[in-house]
């Protein structure tokens, strides 16, 4: 085997999976600089001025000459690779044996995903010396503008959430970097976060200020100043989410034939039908990528995962999700199983779209998926022909002739120097693409060993996968060729194989593999990357792992029998251990203000943009804990939940956690779940299921005779009866919490209660108690550094001053409550700041100011299909109007407001309206005609 370097990140020679021990700092810098110029004769000058700079020592030539021998005999093959040549010394590389060189062949390739892979950190680190300056900055560039390339493509895909997830380390990193920094601040508009994309150019501006004393460059202040103005041209994202088609893709013809037979005929839902592993995916995703140019609205995908043992995907699930690729904000995506499918279907209309759910179970898991646009064409994968395909094309096992074309790519020559044994190769796969695949990888890894002899071995392999084994030959033979390929494993991978088959989740990392398998993060991803090497397991994304079906449960029926009960329980346990403790650390770093409200993180906490990163990667891992951690996993997270408007989630998760609880006869988790659950429901408008969870959760606190959750039960009662407009039980329920947490010592808890009782004496018309209460929040808010509870405090202050005429303060108080709402990324608090700071601002003369901010209200109160701040807005814009001699204008936008007030029942903006009206119409009247 030859010797394999890395040098995209620390320096690492490896013979096979064992180190080459080469430790000493100088002979390093020699190994690193002769990679850095690979297939290069390097001059011994050149060596020596590269370890030792303009000082090199009179013995510089003989030490190097002293280190090439060294190196030479450290490695195994050292005398092939490191050659001497006439001027200088060389090392021979490949693709196969030097990252850097597999790196770029894979971007060559268009495979920029597998590029990333490559990359472990910075280059050569780890070796001394100034020498490879040059070679780190050149690597890292080309690395970031892959990177970069890959954003693009994501964004164009409706990927915004994972761009979003993936560029923040980055940014962070490189801070001076726009490129990384635009299509950040992209990718979180595009995810209804236009705040964060506005504070991550706030953070690229005051870097470049002190760094260079530079303003950001042209285009990147335009990009801020139309996320700041909500340009619905940035929004509107095409969906371009197809998986690329597996390499090497082969035969089909027919099949593909009849696919475009049945596109050109109509067809509406196409059904690809056949067995586990016979290619059903490969074949769609080849096929969808031939006709994708004629889908100018987008590609979406789903995989369903129908036979998934532990979590198939629900349809309701998998809509949101499409909805999201859409554009449709998180937070606006009904809770309501018919609203939902009813905003699918009118987004999707009129729309040009090629939709493909892959891995259905059955007609139910897709039916509701299904658009109802003719202009929308939709292909399903499943392992049964379903009644909701117009039409079914059954995949059979690979044709004799297109199996042996399929080894010949994988494994070359061999396959026509040995004709009769690839052909038994083929036949014992069964000719099934999945089964081949695995067993050319065997084949490509033992090269010296003959075909026919390998053929032998797998005819000679009796174990049979006992969830496959229906007396099926295709299923036999699939469950034949994974025992051959698992049994081939040395015994840590071997072991880390039937543990992964654990894994509940769609995919992991090395941190999660480390946890499962009780081993460091360093071991674990080497034993990821070997199953990855043998097929056992494919890449889904930068360092994430996924199993496909079938093995997976192969490799938890081997885990059921080769490790006893207690093994298996206790790899299940650090796994979830692992995500409960990484959840912790990650709304420690996000949340500070409610740590002693939940399960808490220890050790060190990630920065907050790694935090929101981590949750956002790994919640459908999450959403899979076991019962034992679903407890603590919802009092952790369902607040992160709720503020980002992942309310299926939430939803989710309280209800786990309630039935859990219940089971155990744990009625203080019953009630914590219950207040969460409600609270959920309340942000979504469901204030009569909100009461429902609420008093339950009620009861449940007295019997415990627990205060703080009594107080926390009441906070919530009295929002839900405050926005119901029922004044006296609000101010009620929020007394009585204030008096709970007064007497537990509770200042955040008081904060919250006092400042919901503020804006009941704001409604009541009481402003002097409205601005008493909401000054003593603020102040208990600042003391606890909870900004969301300052930021609340300071612009229902400053609404008080609006409404009692004191527009300065109204103005100070709103700026400060803007900024503060900005920096958590509340958009709903950013709307009503703005709406109201303009009309203080109107009130004050500086109506250009007073537009500007009333726009930009507008805008964000569209995206969130806010009716009150719309119409709060509108009525302020009609006003502006009126006092610039435009009745036109003033009555178009007072009547709008109208009509949004009256939707919502808000008493106060339909009274405005309905005067701003009355003096529009007057001044149409009396205009000259």
């Amino acid at each position: 085997m030859s010797t394999w370097f890395g040098v995209l990140g620390p320096l690492e020679i490896r013979d096979g999976d064992a180190p080459v021990p080469i430790t000493r700092p100088r002979q390093r810098s020699l190994v690193a600089v002769l990679l850095a110029e690979p297939n290069r004769v390097v001059s011994v000058d050149e060596v020596i001025n590269r370890i030792w700079g303009d000082d090199p020592p009179a013995t510089a030539r003989p030490q190097v000459h002293a280190m090439v021998s060294a190196v030479r005999r450290a490695l195994p093959d050292g005398e092939r690779v490191l050659r001497t040549q006439t001027s200088g010394y060389q090392l021979e590389v490949t693709a196969a044996t030097l990252d850097m060189l597999a790196f770029d062949e894979a971007v060559a390739a268009g495979q920029p995903r597998e590029a990333l892979r490559l990359w472990r950190g910075e280059p050569f680190s780890g070796v001394d010396g100034e020498s490879l300056a040059t070679p780190r900055r050149v690597l890292t560039e080309r690395y970031l503008a892959v990177v970069e390339q890959l954003a693009d493509a994501e964004l164009e895909g409706g990927a915004q959430r994972m761009v979003a997830a993936e560029l923040r380390a980055l940014v962070e990193r490189y801070p001076l970097r726009e490129g990384l920094r635009r299509r950040l601040m992209i990718a979180l508009y595009r995810d209804g976060r236009a705040g964060e994309a506005l504070e991550t150019y706030r953070a690229g501006q005051r870097a470049l200020a002190e760094e260079h004393g530079l303003d950001p460059s042209p285009a990147l202040h335009e990009l801020a100043a139309r996320i700041e103005v909500r340009d619905p041209s940035l929004a509107r994202a095409v969906p371009r989410q197809l998986p690329l088609t597996p390499a090497a893709f082969t035969g089909r013809a027919a099949e593909l034939a009849q696919l475009d037979e049945l596109r050109h005929a109509g067809a509406r839902v196409i059904g690809l039908a056949g067995t586990g592993g016979v290619g059903k995916t490969a074949l769609a995703t080849h096929w969808a990528h031939r006709i994708a140019a004629e889908f100018g609205d987008g590609q979406l995908y789903v995989d369903l995962r129908g036979y998934d043992p532990d979590a198939p995907r629900h349809p309701a699930d998998a809509m949101a999700s499409l909805l999201r690729a859409l554009g449709v904000p998180a937070p606006d995506v009904p809770s309501d199983d018919g609203d939902r499918a009813a905003l699918y279907q009118s987004t999707v209309d009129g729309r040009n779209l090629l939709l493909l759910l892959d891995n259905a179970r059955d007609a139910e898991h897709v039916r509701p998926l299904l658009p109802g646009a003719a202009s929308c064409l939709t292909v399903v994968t499943s392992r049964h022909s379903l009644d909701v395909f117009d039409y079914v094309v059954t995949l059979d096992t690979l044709a004799a002739d297109d199996a042996l074309a399929l080894l010949a790519a994988l494994i070359g020559e061999r396959v026509r120097g040995e004709p009769d044994a690839a052909a038994r190769l083929a036949d014992r796969c069964a000719r099934l693409p999945l089964a081949l695949r695995i067993a050319a990888e065997r084949a490509a890894e033992r090269a010296d060993v003959p075909l026919a002899d390998l053929v032998e071995e797998l005819a000679d392999e009796r174990t049979v996968l006992h969830a496959l084994d229906t007396g099926d030959d295709p299923h036999t033979a699939v469950a034949a060729v994974f025992s051959w390929s698992y049994r081939q494993l040395d015994a840590e991978p071997a072991r880390a194989f039937r543990l992964l088959g654990l894994h509940r989740g769609p995919h992991l990392d090395a941190a999660a593999a480390a946890a499962l398998l009780d081993v460091d993060p360093a071991t674990a991803a080497d034993l990821l990357d070997r199953l990855r090497r043998v097929h056992l397991l494919e890449t889904v994304g930068a360092q994430r792992f996924a199993m496909h079906d079938l093995l997976r449960v192969f490799a938890a029926e081997l885990a059921a029998t080769a490790e006893k009960e207690q093994v298996r329980t206790a790899a299940r346990t650090r796994l979830d251990d692992h995500y409960q403790a990484g959840a912790a650390a990650a709304m420690d770093a996000l949340y500070p203000a409610e740590r002693g409200k939940r399960p808490t993180a220890s050790g060190r906490l990630p920065s907050p943009s790694s935090a929101r990163r981590w949750l956002d990667v790994e919640l459908p891992n999450l959403m899979t804990v076991g019962d034992t951690h679903v407890i603590g996993l919802c009092a952790t997270v369902w607040r992160h939940l709720e503020t980002i408007g992942r309310y299926d989630e939430a939803t989710v998760l309280c209800g786990r956690s309630a039935e859990v609880a219940v089971r155990r006869g744990d009625r203080a988790a019953h009630a914590f779940a219950r207040t969460a659950g409600g609270q959920v429901c309340w942000r979504q408008g469901r204030f009569d299921a909100a009461r429902e969870h609420l008093q339950t959760a009620a009861a449940l606190y007295r019997e415990l005779r627990d205060h703080a959750g009594r107080a926390w039960v009441l906070l919530n009662l009295g929002v839900v009866d405050e926005r119901a407009r029922r004044y006296g039980l609000a101010a009620a329920h929020l007394r009585e919490a204030a008096a709970l947490y007064t007497e537990l010592g509770d200042d955040g808890g008081l904060a919250d209660a006092l400042g919901n009782l503020g804006v009941v004496h704001e409604q009541t018309g009481d402003y002097d108690q409205a601005v008493r209460l909401q000054k003593r929040a603020f102040a208990l808010h600042l003391d606890g550094d909870n900004p969301a509870g300052q930021a609340n405090a300071l612009g229902n202050v400053g609404i008080v001053h609006h409404r009692t005429g004191r527009h300065e303060p109204a103005v100070s108080c709103l700026r400060q409550a803007l900024a503060l709402f900005e920096s958590i990324s509340d958009r709903a608090g950013e709307a009503e700041a703005l709406a109201y700071l303009g009309a203080s601002l109107h009130a004050l003369g500086e109506t250009a100011a007073a537009g500007e901010h009333l726009e930009r209200a507008m805008a964000i109160a569209r995206d969130l299909d806010s009716a009150r701040v719309q119409a709060n807005a509108l009525n302020g814009l009609g006003e502006l109007a009126a006092a610039a001699g435009d009745p036109r204008h003033a009555l178009a936008a007072h009547t709008a407001a109208l009509r949004l007030a009256e939707s919502v029942g808000d008493t106060e903006q339909r009274i405005r309206a309905e005067a701003g009206i009355g003096s529009a119409e007057l001044g149409i009247d009396d205009s000259p005609q």
